[in-house]
């Protein structure tokens, strides 16, 4: 039962904190619940879609300062702690920097991908989520959206960004799904967690990236991995 599942997330959250003052990662509350982590996954899109699934009022995230792949969470009891010793008072689970790391990993990418003169980025934002390099003149395909150049921090290595570059991509994000009525809750309940072959395009210099290529095999491996 989903219900069981999102009691046992709280409840291991609630009994972290009353043994330790140490931040709980997302990460370890995978390791930690074995037996309700794919249910909680197949229902929420992600642990995170579930913690958001409680509310502010049960759980919470947060994300310390240059480092979007640590998110923490936290009860209501210890959030202003952890904020004073890992945040910065602007990456709240609704801050613009916590929702663009809680995107889709093509939608990040497609914010930061390095492009030729005349290229454009475009993005599927139903799934399954993806992204495009459209050659100069040619027109996005049927839903697919354009991501003009003002809203991109195009050669930005996500890998390396600071709570600044995220919070910059999130309100980018913002405006660009206003000026295209893009419903950024959607794209956020689209996340899966991302597999093997997504997370090393993240990591990789968005110059270097176009020219990558994989073997088929290494590519079928990779995509099979989370």
């Amino acid at each position: 039962m989903v219900e069981e599942a999102l009691q046992a997330l709280k409840d291991m959250v609630v009994a972290h904190y009353a043994d330790s003052s140490e931040p709980l990662y997302l990460a370890t509350v995978g390791q930690r619940l074995p037996a309700h982590r794919k249910q909680l996954v197949d229902k929420f899109r992600s642990l995170a879609g579930a913690v958001k699934h409680l509310g502010s009022d049960e759980l919470g995230l947060i994300t310390p300062s240059g480092q979007p792949g640590r998110t923490m969470v936290v009860t209501p009891g210890v959030r202003a702690n952890i904020e004073a010793r890992f945040g910065d008072g602007k990456d709240s689970a609704n801050g613009p920097a916590a929702v663009f790391s809680s995107l889709p990993t093509p939608i990040q990418i497609a914010f930061c991908l390095k492009t030729d003169p005349g290229e454009t980025v475009a993005i599927r934002t139903t799934p399954p989520i993806r992204y495009l390099k459209l050659p100069e003149g040619e027109t996005a395909p049927a839903g697919f959206v354009v991501v003009e150049p003002k809203y991109r921090s195009a050669g930005l290595k996500l890998a390396n960004a600071s709570i600044t570059d995220l919070e910059r991509l999130g309100l980018s994000l913002n405006r660009w799904a206003a000026d295209h009525q893009v419903d950024t809750d959607r794209l956020t309940q689209s996340a899966t967690p991302a597999n093997a072959f997504e997370r090393f395009c993240v990591v990789q210099d968005p110059q270097v990236l176009p020219h990558i290529v994989l073997p088929a095999d290494i590519v079928s491996i990779l995509l099979r991995h989370s």
